[in-house]
């Protein structure tokens, strides 16, 4: 999994923006569930877990990104026993990947928020937004 350096405010801004975030948890295909469990771990110590509502891990799920089955997989799980569902139209993904994060989420009718490292690939066909600085991510949103 690639580190990110988060802002601790902008992601509580970004939770208090959005209600029912979907973190999509990346690079953990094809690891054993021992490997899944010590990423949970390392989030949780990092702080960063408690910032999301859910994990979705390929693995766990049986499809990679961008599989539109990913996708269609945590939207089942999010709406399971939710009278009103979350729908991909009013969701939104935000990623580093062009073509796992943006590409699955422009498949399945999400909007996409591309977050550009520096040195990274200009933005495609498949980005809604894109943002260069974290920090910019909740005005986006909006």
């Amino acid at each position: 999994m690639q580190s990110l350096i988060f802002d601790f405010a902008t992601l509580r801004e970004i939770k208090r923006v959005k209600i029912g975030f979907l973190r999509v948890e990346k690079g953990l295909t094809g690891f054993q569930s021992a490997r899944v469990e010590q990423q949970l771990h390392r989030l949780a110590l990092a702080g960063m877990k408690d910032f999301f509502d859910w994990f979705f891990i390929s693995e766990r799920i049986g499809a990679s990104k961008p599989s539109k089955l990913f996708f269609d997989e945590a939207f089942r799980q999010v709406n399971e026993g939710r009278e009103t569902p979350i729908l991909p139209e009013d969701t939104a993904i935000i990623g580093d990947s062009l073509t796992s994060d943006m590409a699955g989420g422009r498949g399945c009718g999400l909007k996409t928020v591309y977050y550009r490292r520096p040195g990274a690939a200009p933005a495609n066909d498949s980005v809604d937004v894109t943002a260069e600085d974290l920090r910019d991510i909740p005005a986006l949103l909006q």
